[in-house]
């Protein structure tokens, strides 16, 4: 057994679990996509963070492009959503199904999205209603942001938490004037993908996961090396020193 580790904190975790392999989530979603669609050309990634859109050339991806822009097109904004409504993300596919009305939402920032939404929800307008315009503005966003007039070659796959919402998909297929393929485990895509590049590393040991016995410590240290006077976080493990992060230059650097 081994392990490897993917996401935003991955280089931190994989330093607490000693991991075997620190995975890059593009590679880690492509190598779970080409298992099952070898000849994939394009994916859409919506995960609760970001949004990306990869183009891919037989093995190698051509680009990446990543949305700097809004929440809403991201997963965040509607578990936000979600939790305000007092619901399971599990439970918004079949509620949308009961949707027969539609709500026009004017806010594009998710601040005054959000504020917009808290009135019509007071105002008594149906969950199910505001989801759908919701899910509708998700995919709006990442075709107007992300895709943009972008070329869009066939198959395309859709991976990340949000592709499991099927009225964001159906709106990205409309959009686009394609189908796209999306797995029932869309969102654990990339988990599967570290999962065989571990394994194709070769990597084997005896894994232990006693995090819950490790000593773990922080501290910060103001660095007045430079006019930046940047705060340094330090990060210890069992009173060793394993990673820090902070500085804006060299000269604060720890390790």
């Amino acid at each position: 057994m081994a392990i490897g580790v993917l996401g935003v904190s991955r280089k931190l975790v994989g330093m607490l679990l000693d991991a075997d392999l620190i995975v890059d989530d593009v590679k880690a979603n492509l190598t779970a996509i080409k298992k099952e669609v070898p000849n994939v050309k394009t994916v859409i990634e919506i995960g609760g963070e970001h949004a990306k859109l990869l183009t891919v050339n037989a093995d190698t991806i051509d680009s990446v492009i990543v949305s700097n822009s809004c929440l809403v097109e991201t997963g965040s904004f509607l578990n936000w959503l979600v939790k305000k409504m007092g619901l399971n993300i599990d439970d918004v596919s079949k509620l949308v199904k009961k949707s027969k009305n539609d709500v026009m939402l004017m806010g594009k920032c998710g601040v005054f999205l959000e504020t917009e939404i808290t009135q019509k929800l007071k105002d008594g307008y149906h969950k199910e209603d505001i989801l759908v315009a919701v899910s509708k503005m998700i995919a709006t966003n990442y075709f107007n942001n992300v895709i943009k007039s972008k070329k869009i070659d066939l198959p395309i796959v859709a991976c990340g938490g949000v592709a499991r919402n099927k009225t964001v998909v159906k709106e990205l297929e409309r959009l686009i004037g394609s189908k796209i393929k999306v797995f029932d485990n869309a969102s654990l895509m990339g988990a599967i993908g570290a999962s065989i590049l571990v394994r194709e590393s070769g990597k084997e040991r005896n894994v232990g996961l006693d995090i819950a016995n490790y000593n773990i410590s922080t501290k910060m240290i103001n660095c007045r090396k430079c006019s930046n006077n940047c705060c340094v976080v330090v990060v210890y493990k069992n009173d060793k020193l394993i990673n820090t992060w902070g500085n804006k230059c060299e000269a604060g650097r720890v390790m």
